[in-house]
């Protein structure tokens, strides 16, 4: 008998200035101040109402902070992608350092049913990694600062709403909640075991419509002894990489091409300490620091749905694992 492997659980949050996951109720707030007030901003006072209702205190839209803000919030999370600024012109423009929308052209192909392509892979118009997110984390992992990062899909629907060849909009609910996921090591699925993984930051970002990533695993080894991500290791430890494939499920012909990046975090930004292409991939760390992983892909798998547009095949981020602080 095949085994249900799907569940549902919800959980409150916002997002304001802060993004609070996992509230048990709503935030005490100051004698005198509205309950509004209560979720807006970042103040310490904020800060302390949003954790005295059980929230994680998660950022939106990293690209958007600034080193300085993200060190006096002392989040336990922040998004290391966003949908939403690869497709905003002003994030692209004011946040990113990226033209307002050169991504349009191609994506208005996927309006046109004469070009028979696969709607979902509209967001190979656009997908990038968000490097300035990306730095952000790095340099506060570097700095020693135990913070944990998922991916996000902001599915708003306030982003494309042009009506793709499927009839849904571009940015539908269920599509973009299938372009991103979060893979979560919990003890189980209730929503409890869930937020403290992602507050432990046992989660992998991943880019979910090129394929579940199987087989992908990060974690630190010593004898009998393992550490999993957003644990702390042992210099002498062993850091293996499991590289994963696309489910069989999917298809294979041409296979994709995938990478396994293991990264050290400096100041500076990531830094490849190694790399493998299949397999396993097994590391000792000569120093301490925070390593984490970023796996790409190549999806050539996706060209035969791509039609005119096979030029959109190109290296991309498929896996971004959270980090194993060495020490």
């Amino acid at each position: 008998m095949a085994r249900d492997l799907h569940g549902h659980g919800l959980s409150a949050g916002s997002e304001n200035e802060l993004m609070p996951l996992g509230l048990d109720r709503h935030p005490t707030v100051p004698e005198g101040a509205s309950l509004g007030e209560g979720y807006e901003g970042s103040t310490p006072e904020v800060l302390a109402g949003l954790r005295d209702a059980g929230a994680l205190i998660w950022v939106a839209h990293t690209e958007e902070k600034t080193p300085e803000w993200l060190r006096r919030v002392e989040p336990d999370g922040l998004e290391l992608y966003n949908l939403h600024a690869n497709v905003d012109p002003r994030i692209r423009t004011e946040s990113l350092g990226l033209e307002a929308a050169p991504f349009l052209p191609d994506l208005l192909e996927f309006t046109r049913a004469a070009a028979r392509l696969a709607p979902d892979l509209a967001v190979m118009t656009f997908l990038d990694p968000n490097r300035v997110a990306l730095a952000r984390w790095d340099e506060l992992l570097a700095e020693g600062t135990r913070v944990a990062a998922s991916g996000g899909c902001d599915a708003h629907e306030n982003a494309l709403g042009m009506e793709l060849t499927d009839g849904e909009r571009a940015d539908s609910y269920r599509r973009m909640m299938s372009w991103i996921t979060n893979h979560v090591l919990a003890d189980s699925r209730s929503v409890a075991d869930v937020e403290a993984a992602l507050g432990a930051g046992r989660n992998a970002a991943v880019v979910e419509v090129f394929g579940t990533p199987v087989g992908f695993d990060f974690h630190a080894a010593m004898d009998a002894d393992t550490w999993e991500m957003g644990d702390s290791a042992p210099l002498g430890s062993t850091l293996v990489v499991g590289v994963p494939r696309v489910d069989a499920g999917h298809p294979q012909d041409p296979a994709p091409s995938i990478s396994a990046r293991l990264l050290r975090a400096t100041a500076g930004g990531a830094v490849e300490v190694a790399r493998a292409t299949e397999g396993e991939l097994r590391f000792e760390p000569s120093e301490p620091g925070a390593y984490r992983v970023e796996v790409r892909i190549v999806p050539h798998h996706t060209a035969p749905f791509l039609g005119s547009l096979a030029r959109l095949v190109r290296e991309l981020p498929w896996v971004h694992s959270n980090a194993i602080h060495v020490e």
